[in-house]
């Protein structure tokens, strides 16, 4: 593991983007991308997509929602090594870490960037992503391609909101890390999108 006493030298800015399942994460993060100036470069990886990869090496998933049923001790070796893949990656320039700040697994809530987790990525900026959350629930019973055991009514959402915040907030004191929230406005990604571009451009290198 990666000692946190010593801030990451890298090239650019790694920032952190989270947000609950149903936020719209991966359509700001989609429509980001699009924003970005000709000259500015920025690499997005999947937390969840990289955990994945090293489950399916050791055999121990079949799929993505298989990952929280996975035995606590699993999940925790899993987050440890997809953080030290993760780190090699952010020495190449500008990064976004895709990924959640709380998780619920069947043992309860689980913190998406726990101490060792967040020391080794060493964030500038920890984004949360956020929306309404009777649109939240809306878009996840319109998600046929996933199977949700999460929070299924408002106020279950509303709740875990606030435990998202404290989450992310909590994780960022270990590393000094700012941390913004954005709006996903239904039907207009681009004012979460465009505030995340602004982090990596020069005013606010």
């Amino acid at each position: 593991m990666h000692s946190g006493n010593t801030r990451l030298v890298r090239s650019g800015k790694l920032v952190i983007v989270a947000g609950i399942n149903g936020v719209g994460k991966t359509t700001v993060l989609s429509t980001m991308l699009k924003l970005l100036p000709p000259d500015l470069k920025v690499n997005v990886f999947n937390y969840g997509d990289v955990m994945l990869e090293i489950a399916k090496r050791n055999g121990w998933v079949g799929g993505r929602d298989d990952l929280r049923r996975l035995p606590l001790s699993k999940q925790l070796l899993l987050q440890e090594e997809a953080a030290e893949k993760l780190f090699d990656q952010a020495r190449q320039g500008n990064v976004v870490v895709d990924t959640h700040a709380l998780i619920t697994t069947k043992n309860g809530f689980l913190p998406g960037l726990p101490k060792w987790v967040i020391e080794t990525l060493q964030p500038d900026v920890i984004v949360l992503v956020e929306a309404l959350p009777e649109e939240i629930l809306k878009r996840r019973l319109n998600d046929t391609m996933r199977v949700r055991d999460d929070q299924s009514t408002v106020e279950e959402i509303k709740l875990f909101l606030e435990l998202n915040r404290s989450a992310a907030i909590s994780s960022a004191v270990f590393v000094g890390a700012s941390v913004l929230i954005v709006r996903n406005v239904e039907g207009d990604a681009t004012q979460a999108a465009s505030k995340i571009v602004k982090l990596f451009t020069p005013d606010n290198a």
